[in-house]
């Protein structure tokens, strides 16, 4: 796995009112807008993206080319509590899947997989996490 592209759908986003892009660093480029295959969840101050069968269940997001991806991805798996310093099971787990660029183009993206039921959570149905934050009273 050799990827050096990163898709973004919550807080890590540009656009998110929390905006933690700063933990991309100076290490990554902002590509465009994306899209995976996938459903969205409300879990609190951030959402988690569960991966899908379902082509028309689609989770929006960001892409990025990473510059430095070990030094990124080493960030990213501490900021989502999925390093080794964390027990398991993690909340996230990272995994190389594929997303689709505004253009229709597909790419091999990390992107960060929420790892834990969603039975008692509340689904994010437009599958955009900006749009549900600026809809919530």
């Amino acid at each position: 796995m050799n990827t050096h592209l990163l898709f973004v759908y919550g807080t890590l986003r540009s656009d998110s009112s929390v905006n933690r892009a700063d933990l991309l660093g100076g290490n990554s480029v902002f590509i465009g807008r994306g899209f995976v295959q996938g459903r969205l969840y409300d879990l609190g101050w951030y959402p988690g993206l569960v991966l899908s069968d379902n082509p028309e269940e689609q989770v929006c997001g960001e892409i990025y080319r990473m510059t430095e991806p070990a030094v990124v991805l080493a960030g990213l798996d501490e900021y989502e509590g999925c390093s080794t310093r964390y027990p398991e099971p993690h909340e996230y787990r990272r995994k190389e899947i594929s997303a689709k660029r505004q253009d229709g183009k597909s790419e091999n993206v990390w992107a960060y997989i929420y790892n834990h039921p969603t039975a008692d959570k509340k689904r994010i149905t437009g599958g955009d996490y900006v749009e549900y934050i600026k809809e919530s009273p």
